[in-house]
């Protein structure tokens, strides 16, 4: 071998060459490196390998792994044979690494630093997109279909956060709260927003967008469809389960949802039901005073079934209480309750209704004071009549009882359905309100800047 390659190099009129008794083979030195089999130095000229098109390339049969030609179209470049396919080492063009995929693919490495083709991600330069082709509408789409033998927890995207120790934020802001994913419109514009989720909807307990504890313990959703295919808004729940089924019974914590507002805490308007509530202890709770524009009725449930039963009404703030008594010779004294005292206003005396049962004997009220009231007969007879009473008082609080000038307001009603709006209406829009540290606004708000953010300054 060592002779046939000794003649070959002088027949084609090589100088300079030197054969190590190792049996390297150097061309230009006299001690070719011993890790190479042929050591070629100059300082020149180089080394020119076989020249050919891609057509020839593909057409060299069973080709070596290892093999290395240098390409003269379609991207022309030195490429070689890893033995399943060809790769470019070393394009004309640009000096750096291209496979042989399809155009805007990312190239695929092997773990061995060989390149093998396409990757699931495509760049076409305006847009990144992985696992589909790039649109211009979306700046990195990610596509995934998911297979039901991998199982549940599967995600398309996944924004997963970690630290090496304790890192609070220090605020809700962008820029002071630390987030496992975040998405930010730079503009307030027309129908835009931070981030987003959408949701077909085809099925029940599904929706676009979930927020909860990892292990489910509590959840909240936007756009939600519920096991009863009624739609949501807003669902919430944080009172059932502990990870692994219902708690025990008798035993509840956390709070399905809160608001809190500068102006209102929330409002609910529906076009067939207002708002529904439903509780054990109570069902509805209000801190402050309470008003309505309509009437208000109790449902009770009698032997003839539900019916309805109105509150009764008065143009002042007050408490009542009733019974029965009996006279003892002509004379009776009824104590009140120490409910009713106190709930009642001590500093005016209440309105007192007696009235005789049975017998017609004239009764009338001897005299009234905080803790009752006596009761005699007119004519001074000594009979032993049962009467019943009444007594009507004002309440303790009833100094505090004014309307408010905003609620005597006739257009307050529409003013407040004029901000309950349904914002499928893009025909039309909201009316305003706010508080002025006087009075309720409905007109526009003044606008008042905000701080802006240091990535807005750039």
């Amino acid at each position: 071998m060592k002779k046939n390659l000794l003649t070959l190099f002088a027949a084609i009129g090589l100088a300079n060459l030197a054969v190590a008794q190792t049996g390297n083979v150097g061309i230009g030195t006299n001690t070719p490196n011993s890790s190479a089999q042929l050591d070629i130095s100059s300082t020149d000229k180089g080394l020119l390998i076989p020249r050919m098109t891609e057509t020839q390339r593909n057409a060299i049969a069973t080709p070596a792994s290892g093999l290395m030609i240098y390409q003269t179209d379609n991207t022309p470049g030195f490429y070689y044979y890893n033995g399943t396919t060809w790769g470019s080492v070393a394009p004309a063009s640009t000096g750096g690494v291209t496979g042989t995929g399809n155009n805007n693919y990312i190239t695929k490495w092997t773990t061995g630093g060989s390149v093998i083709g396409n990757s699931l991600m495509q760049d076409n330069g305006t847009s990144l997109s992985i696992n589909a082709f790039p649109t211009s509408l979306i700046q990195l789409y990610v596509y995934r279909q998911q297979l039901t033998v991998n199982g549940d927890g599967q995600h398309t995207l996944m924004g997963y956060r970690d630290r090496n120790s304790q890192n609070d934020g220090t605020s809700y802001s962008q820029v002071a709260s630390n987030t496992g994913a975040t998405g930010t419109s730079f503009w307030g514009d027309q129908y835009s927003f931070g981030t987003g989720g959408w949701n077909y909807n085809d099925f029940t307990r599904c929706g676009g967008v979930i927020g909860g504890e990892v292990l489910g313990n509590y959840w909240g959703s936007l756009g939600y469809k519920n096991s009863g295919s009624t739609s949501y808004g807003v669902y919430a729940t944080n009172a059932m389960g502990t990870g692994a089924g219902y708690m025990a019974p008798g035993t509840q914590t956390g709070i399905g949802a809160g608001f809190y507002g500068g102006v209102m805490g929330g409002w609910v308007r529906g076009e067939v039901l207002g708002f529904t509530s439903a509780g054990e202890v109570y069902a509805s709770y209000n801190v402050g005073n309470e008003y309505t524009s309509g009437f208000q009725a109790d449902i009770v449930t009698g032997d003839s079934g539900r019916n309805v039963a109105y509150a009764s009404t008065s143009t002042k703030l007050k408490v009542a209480d009733d019974g029965y008594a009996q006279l003892a010779n002509g004379t009776a004294t009824v104590a009140f309750t120490q409910e009713f005292m106190d709930l009642m206003d001590k500093n005016q005396r209440p309105v007192i209704t007696v009235t005789p049962i049975g017998s017609p004997v004239g009764l009338y009220i001897q005299s009234i004071n905080k803790n009752g009231f006596t009761v005699a007969t007119i004519d001074g007879s000594v009979a032993n009549v049962e009467f019943s009473w009444a007594a009507s008082a004002k309440r303790i609080d009833a100094a505090n009882a004014q309307l408010p000038e905003m609620l005597k307001n006739s257009q307050f009603d529409e003013n407040l359905k004029g901000t309950m709006f349904n914002e499928n209406n893009k025909e039309q829009n909201a009316a305003p309100m706010w508080w002025d540290g006087k009075q309720l606004r409905t007109d526009a708000a003044p606008k008042t800047p905000r701080p802006r953010l240091e990535s807005e300054k750039k």
